[in-house]
């Protein structure tokens, strides 16, 4: 039993050698690939035997690739894939944050893919695991997995607190009929009932204002970031951006003070309400690329309400400030029905008096369900096509689809408990290695993997994979 372990930046090269360690105490075999040779140093490479894809023969040989024979390289892996690989790179943080171009981002994807397949192809591991991103190294990763008949674990946040889900797809999409077919047990329901009240009563919080104030700690911190990219220069520092950071901080700090003057309170007039996302999340970059730009989709919305609605937005209260101002401030005044409100009132003031709640996939999504908000998505999700949400497919049709969804008395509040007993059954306890990094987690991790790989439904399901991809 073996299993290909794929990780991206320095922490996470760290973070996954620990579990690859657990994983090692418990009789498992890995192998670790990360994408970056410069996130580690050549003896942490020769103890742990990492293979880095910058330096796989088929990454030194695709960035030598230019012209036709690029574009037909790129053509060659698209069809292999079945993908898009434009749409695939575009995620990764070295197109949208470090700015690389569309011939380099093209020659990276197409010499990970080659390397990726060799590798997988070579070591046949009964699964592949990664955490979540939109990083190019884990994409590919995972999008191998099905031609070739290798199970993917991705263990996901699910929007029940303290607890994570197994997915076989990074598009984290439930099943309708397995849904419908659910019956909880008491226990299960206990659990449901007490967890809606919970999120109705704010007792539960999923988002946290940015903390924007300037303290010492934070130019402290700025100067460690700048001795650490361009003076000490250890592994992993080619992917610090102090000065990319410094910029984008002080932008939202002069944005959110320029956009004061445009926050309203809430209108008497019925609305929708769109809470903002943060840009360029994976729950967006990898779940809803098509919606990147929010802005267009807030017009979207608008000229889709039926007359007499005006839609409400807010931003993300991590990110105040990402709506450009001159645009946002154009948009309200071509479009007056929408009504920008202060990015400080709570989801939970505003959520109880809107008509209906529009999300591309957010965790205020699952919170309106609770309030038997009429709830609709754009992007996938754990709680989207399960018949509780009005789901956006074609853009063309969300008129039709918010008028649907205004006419409705929103989720019957049994189904909303069902839900919550749903997803409690489908996950187990634990959070993200983004969030909690300690050993006990780790160790957790490896458990969880390991016990996926020893059960016989598992084991079976790998089986019928190969024989697909065969």
């Amino acid at each position: 039993m073996r299993i290909l372990l794929l990780s991206e930046a320095r922490g996470e090269f760290l973070l996954v050698e620990r579990i690859r360690d657990a994983l090692g105490r418990r009789g498992i075999e890995s192998r670790h690939v990360t994408a970056l040779a410069t996130d580690l140093s050549t003896a942490e490479a020769a103890q742990s035997a990492v293979d880095a894809l910058e330096h796989q023969p088929e990454c030194i040989e695709a960035m030598r690739l230019d012209g036709a024979e690029l574009a037909h390289a790129v053509e060659r892996e698209q069809q292999a894939l079945g993908l898009n690989l434009r749409r695939v790179w575009q995620a990764d943080m070295r197109s949208w944050r470090e700015g690389h171009g569309d011939d380099e981002m093209a020659r990276i994807a197409v010499g990970y893919s080659r390397a990726l397949r060799r590798i997988l192809e070579d070591e046949r591991p009964t699964a592949v695991w990664g955490e979540d991103g939109g990083h190019l190294c884990k994409q590919l990763g995972y999008a191998l997995c099905r031609p070739l008949g290798i199970e993917l674990l991705f263990l996901w946040a699910g929007p029940l607190p303290g607890r994570i889900v197994l997915y076989g797809d990074v598009l984290a999409s439930n099943d309708r009929a397995e849904f419908e077919a659910f019956q909880p047990t008491p226990d299960e329901l206990a659990y449901a009932a007490e967890f809606v009240d919970s999120v109705r009563t704010s007792r539960v919080q999923y988002t946290f204002s940015r903390d924007m104030s300037l303290r010492p700690s934070r130019f402290t911190n700025f100067a460690r970031l700048l001795a650490q990219r361009y003076v000490t220069r250890p592994p992993g520092a080619e992917s610090l951006h102090p000065w990319r950071f410094a910029q984008l901080y002080f932008r939202q700090r002069a944005r959110a003070a320029r956009l004061r003057r445009f926050y309203r309170p809430v209108g008497s007039r019925p609305f929708v309400f769109y809470p903002v996302h943060v840009a360029n999340d994976t729950q967006i970059s990898v779940r809803a690329h098509e919606w990147a730009n929010q802005m267009a989709l807030i017009e979207h919305l608008a000229v889709s309400l039926p007359y007499g609605y005006e839609l409400a937005i807010k931003e993300h209260p991590f990110q105040v400030g990402a709506l450009p101002p001159h645009s946002l401030h154009a948009l309200l005044a071509r479009r007056p029905e929408i009504r920008l409100l202060d990015p400080t009132t709570h989801a939970h003031a505003v959520i109880p008096l809107c008509a209906a709640l529009a999300t591309i996939n957010s965790t205020a999504g699952f919170e309106g369900l609770f309030f038997g908000k009429p709830v609709i998505t754009f992007g996938h999700s754990s709680y989207r096509g399960l018949g509780l949400t009005f789901d956006v497919v074609d853009p063309f049709e969300t008129p039709q689809v918010v008028l649907d969804a205004l006419g409705s008395d929103g989720p019957a509040p049994d189904d909303v408990i069902r839900l919550a007993a749903f997803l409690y059954r489908r996950s187990t306890p634990g959070y993200p290695l983004s969030v909690d990094t300690s050993d006990a987690n780790v160790e957790y991790y490896a458990e969880r993997i390991a016990r996926h790989l020893s059960e016989p439904a598992a084991q079976a399901a790998s089986r019928r994979l190969a024989a697909g991809a065969r």
